[in-house]
């Protein structure tokens, strides 16, 4: 099965689950070539693919790669097509809409190998500016398409998207709790699917760490919705009551340099540690010697973060703020450490510390959950037979 999968850009060092879940869905088979809307210099997070690349399993297609053949009628008609859909953007979201037309050219481009190359499926990894592709795709070709929606492309879709979104063969998300989100926002009708993001567990479970001191880690984008400076207060108020504690400060972003000023002024800036953005498996290294994760985050998008997921995973115990989603990913149980303030997190980050019994049978118990629920394999798995399932039942190529 080949499949055409179009995103905003790739890779990209926050979206580090779009490269897992490719080289998880190679294993299934899959060959995928990736057609990204921005061209940005490559990161390493493309050396676990690099095999694939290799062979050819998996393709990054830009334009300075390959130009492609150009049909100048069916261009035309499919410009004219996609203006008209983005002009109302103009009105009520200028700058998404002066995006979309910056982009016309790539989405125009993309379209025209889709149609001239012999693809499978189309999956939109987000709506948005991908979601232009796959309404392309979906008005000027028989090949089925599939649409993701669960950030900011839920909460705000675009014409196109809510386009996309009544036409696709079918719409995925990653927590149940978006069905009904997608329901009231976008209406009732499309076929939606929930196939969890799944996260690599490691070969044993986690022998936690043996280190007397209390660690912490963050590790998120650097923004003030993310909650840094809430884990920095957590430290704060840990440290005041019982002496002890470290965090580890894992991510770039906006906010670094006000950050460190904070924990200079706070006085606690021998006890934190900032990292930068860290790889994957350095993160993991991480969260499998550390106590806690901290992951005091308002955004609105963050439904079943996966950092949790890993943090699970790798044997930290979370304390989080609350987010739409969380009782699929966390047990009742865990209740307790679900809190609203650096207060309240840091209480329940000592009441945990101070019961190490309680806090290691909740890391197992959800250890287990990951292992259940949540393996990137299992993931993979799920959305290979899904596109599967979408295609014709002669076999035929489109």
């Amino acid at each position: 099965m080949r499949i055409a999968l179009v995103t905003v850009s790739f890779p990209v060092a926050s979206e580090a689950f779009i490269v897992n879940e490719i080289d998880a869905l190679c294993g299934e088979g899959v060959s995928i070539d990736v057609f990204p809307m921005l061209q940005r210099p490559a990161t390493d997070l493309t050396g676990r693919l690099q095999p694939l690349l290799d062979n050819q399993q998996v393709r990054v297609r830009t334009p300075s790669s390959n130009p492609g053949a150009t049909d100048k009628q069916g261009a035309v008609l499919a410009a004219l097509w996609l203006v008209r859909h983005i002009l109302p953007t103009l009105f009520y979201s200028p700058l998404e809409g002066i995006k979309a037309l910056v982009l016309l050219s790539r989405t125009l481009w993309i379209h025209r190998q889709i149609q001239h190359e012999s693809y499978d499926l189309v999956h939109c990894a987000w709506g948005h500016h991908p979601a232009s592709v796959g309404a392309l795709a979906k008005r000027f070709t028989p090949i089925p398409v599939t649409l993701f929606l669960g950030s900011y492309d839920l909460d705000r879709p675009g014409p196109l998207t809510r386009w996309l979104y009544h036409r696709a063969d079918r719409v995925l998300t990653h927590a149940k709790v978006n069905r009904s989100l997608l329901r009231s926002r976008l209406g009732s009708g499309a076929e939606v699917s929930v196939i969890y993001r799944g996260v690599h567990l490691p070969r044993h479970p986690p022998s936690h760490t043996t280190s007397e001191d209390l660690q912490l880690v963050f590790a998120g984008r650097l923004t003030k919705q993310k909650g840094a400076m809430d884990a920095l207060e957590t430290l704060r108020i840990v440290r005041a009551r019982c002496g002890d504690g470290k965090l580890l400060v894992a991510g770039d972003g906006p906010q670094a340099r006000a950050l460190r000023d904070q924990a200079q002024a706070a006085g606690i800036s021998s006890w934190v540690r900032f990292t930068g953005f860290l790889p994957q498996e350095d993160l993991f290294a991480e969260l499998g010697r550390a106590h806690f994760l901290l992951l005091p985050s308002r955004d609105p998008g963050e439904r079943l973060p996966n950092v949790v997921k890993e943090a699970m995973a790798m044997g930290a115990f979370p304390v989080v703020y609350p987010s739409a989603g969380l009782s699929e990913l966390l047990g009742p149980e865990h209740d307790p450490f679900i809190v609203e303030s650096p207060e309240t997190m840091a209480e329940a980050v000592l009441t945990a510390w101070r019961q190490p019994n309680v806090r290691q049978a909740l890391v197992q118990s959800g250890y287990e959950r990951i292992e259940r629920d949540f393996q990137i394999h299992q993931s993979a798995r799920q959305l290979a037979a899904l596109w599967g399932s979408l295609q014709p039942m002669d076999g035929g190529k489109h």
